[in-house]
Parts: structure tokens; sequence; C-alpha cells
């Protein structure tokens, strides 16, 4: 009986088109925006060559050097630097990008030194 009532619950909700509100868009989001700065620093090393990740305002993406680009949700806006470049060294020009949607500011930093992409979330 449990289980039907939760199926029928589920059912509901995804007939109604109930997605993830803007905070968990903000949370999502900034863990795909350190993975993509992650990836980029580990392509610096490995390539032993400079890779850039550019953020398009204007199209809500990030635009590595050589990959595609990372679309973000429409809902959220947008700051921060406008491009981090990574060294072969896995140092990096450093920054940071942050990302805003219900009530949630979700913030990827770069440290210059070491390249280290690191994640918050403030309410």
């Amino acid at each position: 009986m449990v289980l039907a009532i939760l199926g029928l619950a589920t059912a509901l909700l995804v007939a109604r088109g109930i997605g993830p509100g803007p905070a968990v868009q903000a949370r999502a989001a900034a863990d795909a925006v350190a993975a993509t700065l992650r990836d980029a620093r580990g392509r610096a090393i490995r390539d032993d060559r400079f890779v850039t990740v550019a953020v398009d305002v204007a199209a809500h993406a990030l635009r590595p050097t050589d990959a595609p680009p990372l679309p973000l949700p429409r809902a959220l806006a947008i700051a921060g630097t406008p491009a981090i470049r990574f060294a072969p060294d896995g140092s990096s020009s450093g920054g940071q990008i942050a990302l805003t949607g219900g009530g949630v500011r979700a913030v990827v930093s770069v440290d210059w030194l070491t390249g280290r992409v690191l994640r918050a979330a403030k309410p």
C-alpha cells in the first residue's frame, strides 16, 4: 500500500513537470563549474599547455579551450572573473565564478598559486 502511494505521488510530480528549484540548480551548476575547471587544470598539466575557461555570460555557458561548452541554467545569475587560465605547472590566473538563484549564492574559486578549485554555497 505504501509503495503504491509513493508510486502515485511520484507519477503526479513527474506529470506536473516539477523540477529542481533555483537553489538546487545553483548548487548543481556550481558542482558542474568546479568539475569543468578541475578538468581544464588537469588537461593543462597533462598536455603541458595553457588551457583557458571563459565565462560567456550572454550564452549562459562556460567555454573551455578545446572542450565542449558547459551550458548553465538561465534561471541563475552569473558573475565573476571573465576567464580563468591554467598553466602547465597547475597554477592559474585565479578568480571566481558566482552562481545565484533561489536565495543561494554558490561560488567556485580558483587559487592563482596552486590552481586549486574550491566550491562554497552561501544562503
